[in-house]
């Protein structure tokens, strides 16, 4: 799969957005919706019967980093439930930003190192990112006790 623009509408969560793809025969993009999980990483889960711990300052960053922006899209796979997984980058001053490990990096997600997930070239670069997170005691790595959202989801 090869690697798209795309104007991103709407953030759902810390690893999850909505985008709308943007042809290189085009300025503007297409009226159809794309859902994009954010590729090898897993945010803390909003929930209606309470967040976790830092899934709003995930949501928040995810916000104000790519919310109503234009946005780099590097597919690596569909999801059991159908959404794009990919890497997403935006531009800030002069450089692209992986949006994936940059939340990893702040502890406002978590490496996603299950059997079944696509990394594509990432795996070693999510893990580093990670380490530095715990190292630094940042955002869920502060915590005493540390859920991941996968076991919260399983709780729920």
């Amino acid at each position: 799969m090869k690697v798209f623009k795309a104007y991103v509408g709407n953030v759902v969560d810390g690893d999850t957005v909505t985008v709308y793809h943007i042809p290189k025969w085009r300025s503007y993009s297409t009226k159809y919706p794309i859902t994009i999980r954010l590729a090898g990483i897993d945010a803390p889960e909003l929930c209606k019967s309470g967040n976790q711990p830092f899934a709003m300052d995930a949501t928040r960053n995810l916000k104000i980093l790519c919310e109503k922006r234009i946005i780099l899209v590097e597919p690596v796979g569909v999801c059991k439930y159908g959404r794009l997984l990919a890497y997403l980058y935006v531009k800030i001053n002069e450089d692209f930003i992986n949006l994936n490990g940059h939340l990893v990096e702040l502890g406002l997600a978590h490496f996603y190192n299950k059997s079944f997930t696509k990394f594509g070239k990432y795996k070693e670069f999510l893990y580093q990112k990670e380490q530095t997170a715990k190292m630094n005691n940042l955002g869920v790595w502060q915590l005493e006790s540390v859920t991941m959202p996968w076991d919260f989801r399983k709780s729920k």
